[in-house]
């Protein structure tokens, strides 16, 4: 499953094959782009980023037969660090050929859980105020940007909200953080919604009607 074994973007090793797979969908004549992402405490492996060490797994529907994954907090250097490793990536996909890159900021994930006042408790830059939470995002964009070069398209993809029943990321965080995204230079948004253990499913089972979360978008 995507979400336990991701695609390795931090070093060289997956570009030969990268390279090759772009090639063969370009050979259709179509677009094709990647996301990039760290899963933060809802990732496979033994290391688990977060933004207070808080997992963002919610308690209430979790599997109690697996133990939750606490997060390592990230210190501000760290965070540094990782911003870094965003940018890194995305070189990569331009290298490899990708058409665009798009960040995801939505689901849990790591960059989702420093957005959302539940999971990131952070009293430092990168914590406390809406914009603080932000930061992470912005940065992370304005890195890629810089990287990539502005002839490449570069998407962030956010939670409209994150369905959690007390707290969390809702959809006028959503709408406060989409000009931010815009002026430092997001050149499309992806607009969708849950995290684990929400009250909504992330991904929206075949009964529900086609696009569920377009009245996110549109707000």
């Amino acid at each position: 499953t995507p979400a336990r074994f991701p695609l390795s973007l931090y070093d060289e090793v997956a570009l030969p094959s990268l390279t090759r797979l772009v090639e063969a969908v370009h050979r259709f004549d179509t677009r094709f782009g990647i996301q990039l992402w760290d899963g933060g405490t809802q990732a496979g492996g033994t290391v688990h980023l977060s933004p207070s060490g808080i997992s963002s797994r919610a308690a209430a529907v979790h599997d109690a037969r697996a133990p939750r994954p606490e997060g390592r907090a990230l210190s501000e250097a760290d965070v540094v660090q990782v911003i870094g490793y965003f940018a890194d990536a995305a070189e990569r996909c331009v290298r490899a050929g990708f058409d665009f890159v798009e960040i995801h900021a939505g689901h849990g994930y790591l960059i989702s859980a420093f957005l959302s006042s539940h999971f990131n408790r952070r009293n430092d830059r990168y914590g406390g105020s809406f914009e603080n939470r932000c930061r992470f995002l912005l940065e992370i964009l304005r890195a890629v940007k810089d990287r990539v070069g502005a002839a490449h398209t570069v998407g962030v993809k956010i939670n409209g909200d994150d369905f959690l029943p007390e707290g969390g990321w809702v959809l006028e965080d959503a709408c406060q953080v989409a000009p931010l995204l815009e002026a430092e230079g997001a050149d499309y948004l992806s607009v969708t919604a849950g995290v684990m253990g929400g009250t909504r499913l992330t991904v929206p089972p075949l009964y529900k009607k086609q696009g569920c979360f377009a009245d996110m978008a549109q707000a």
